[in-house]
């Protein structure tokens, strides 16, 4: 949460902990998620390979440097004839107009479009790459063990691969789920918080604020390590865990800073805590209840002395009675006659939200109150932390506190801008004794209410 450095004085630690990761899938979802065709490159031509205790084993190199990988449905028939090696399927591939498939590393298979052997596969979904030239050059068709891509980057001395607008250390590699091709970047934990760090603080704060953002970095990708792997990786690149854009926008000052803290994690009840962070608080963190229901020890609602330059400011949503009343209607209400501010917790935020019709109303609680609306074209509010203003026929939620939360992470995080303040003022840079307390006071038993 977001006093994260006097927590760490008084009930939690900071220790190179036994059970840390030391690689991480990460699906790039903001680059290809549920994609029916992937494009990577390289400066030099790719290899493909596949992962042996986390060692990339290379099978061959192929000759291009770009390639396309695309989910397609086709019948392929075989004459089951077995290689060991990617080149020996290749050549025989060329003498038979054949394409060559990948089942496993020791076994490659010959794919052909017509009747013209004995195994017949069945219209299927599989995974073809091609060239840049568009030319099928590999079906990927294994059960076991991925077929992964490696390559270079002429900037960079160590293998380099490139997708959409990013530039990726270690391996690429693509997992078809129900909807498409997501894909896939295996890289060391250490790595992986090179292109995270300077992407959620700025790489020009203070050295100590930078450490401990990369402490918390490292928590989050240990922590969430199991969230997503039945899609089959660890954890993505969005704010939906941690920002990670690759090598591109690595810097020396946060790379440094998670050097110098390789390996430590948050511990509390010797278990790798959850140390979630956001861009502002609002002048109030939240509990964890508050938020997802479930009480956390160490995420608790603290008052934010700290946050004195803060990111967001005052925001207004407008949202059109029609709008709402048609998201509502599954829920049986009949006509929308009110909505209430039923429950605020103790630090200011919309607890429990009640919609209310002319045959029945409808509740939402904690976090709820504010991403039910992310049903509408306007989206999730900002924050809990809103009340009610009425203009016209359109409901506006107006914040009446001059900060809200940050809108762009799923979780309630460390507070960004808490790291700078401190560490700001362990070097006397704050000025004077007295910090703004940017929270009004809203008595909870008091329920707001905007009536139609």
């Amino acid at each position: 949460m977001r006093l994260l450095i006097f927590v760490f004085t008084l009930f939690l630690s900071t220790n190179i902990f036994a059970n840390t990761l030391d690689v991480i899938r990460v699906g790039v979802v903001s680059v290809y998620k549920d994609a029916t065709n992937i494009t990577i490159r390289s400066d030099e031509n790719i290899k493909i390979g596949y992962l042996q205790d986390n060692n990339f084993i290379e099978l061959a190199r192929l000759d291009d440097n770009l390639i396309n990988i695309s989910l397609v449905q086709q019948q392929y028939y075989t004459d089951n004839n077995s290689y060991a090696t990617y080149n020996a399927a290749l050549n025989a591939a060329n003498l038979t107009n054949g394409k060559v498939a990948y089942i496993s590393p020791d076994n490659f298979l010959v794919y052909y479009t017509e009747i013209n052997s004995s195994a017949v596969y069945p219209l299927d979904t599989y995974i073809e790459i091609s060239d840049s030239q568009n030319k099928v050059i590999l079906i990927a068709n294994y059960n076991q063990i991925p077929l992964v891509f490696e390559g270079t980057d002429n900037d960079y001395a160590f293998p380099v691969m490139s997708a959409g607008e990013n530039k990726y250390r270690g391996v690429l590699e693509v997992v078809q789920n129900d909807n498409g091709l997501t894909l896939v970047n295996t890289v060391g934990i250490e790595e992986y918080l090179f292109g995270v760090v300077p992407y959620e603080v700025s790489a020009y704060w203070p050295t100590e604020a930078l450490k401990a953002q990369a402490v918390v970095a490292r928590s989050v990708a240990n922590f969430q390590s199991s969230r997503y792997l039945a899609y089959g990786y660890n954890i993505v690149d969005t704010t939906y865990a941690q920002v990670y854009k690759g090598v591109v926008g690595e810097d020396i000052r946060t790379t440094t800073a998670v050097l110098e803290t390789i390996g430590e994690v948050v511990i509390y009840n010797d278990k790798i805590a959850e140390t979630l962070y956001f861009a502002a608080s609002g002048g109030y963190t939240a509990n964890a209840e508050d938020v997802w229901g479930n009480a956390v020890p160490y995420l608790v609602a603290v008052p934010d002395i700290y946050e004195t330059s803060p990111t967001v400011g005052e925001w207004q949503q407008d949202i059109s009675f029609q709008e709402l009343e048609s998201v509502l209607e599954e829920f049986n209400i009949g006509n929308l006659k009110q909505v209430k501010i039923v429950q605020i917790s103790d630090n200011g935020r919309v607890t429990e939200l009640q919609f209310v019709g002319d045959s029945g109303q409808h509740s939402v609680y904690n976090e709820a109150t504010r991403t039910f609306f992310s049903r509408l074209e306007s989206g999730s509010l900002k924050s809990q932390l809103y009340t009610f203003g009425e203009s016209s026929q359109q409901f506006t939620y107006d914040n009446t506190i001059d900060v809200q939360s940050s809108s762009d992470k799923e979780e309630m995080p460390m507070q960004q801008i808490f790291i700078l303040g401190i560490v700001d003022k362990d070097l006397s840079v704050i000025e004077g004794d007295e910090q703004k307390n940017i929270i009004e006071s809203t008595d909870a038993e008091d329920a707001e209410q905007l009536t139609i």
